[in-house]
């Protein structure tokens, strides 16, 4: 069984003000980063799913080899944003959504 994690990165981040995907935490690493080292740690494999307009960070993404699908729905919430990744997934029998803004869960 191919179970693989999908990350969803879309968000506008309007109640917190500012990208909270590049947010630092304590000790400096920044959000989406500490997610995807815990993300990396599972062994298993993953998407990220971004904003149609989110090329900085899916440059900065894809320099470390990550995988990642812009989605056109990500302006209709996080269920437009799954609705449309779901149709990207590689084959997998299994997913874990794992939310860019939660690092630790």
């Amino acid at each position: 069984m191919t179970v693989g994690i999908l990350v969803l990165a879309a968000g506008r981040s309007t109640r917190f003000g500012a990208d909270k995907r590049l947010a630092k935490l304590p000790g400096g690493r920044r959000v989406i980063d500490t997610l995807l080292d815990n993300v990396r740690a599972s062994g298993l494999t993953f998407t990220v799913c971004l904003g149609v307009n989110d090329n900085h960070i899916a440059d900065q993404l894809q320099k470390e080899n990550v995988h990642c699908i812009q989605c056109g729905r990500a302006d209709e919430g996080m269920g437009g944003t799954l609705a449309e990744a779901s149709s990207h997934i590689p084959g997998w029998d299994g997913v874990i959504v794992a939310l860019a803004d939660m690092p630790w869960i």
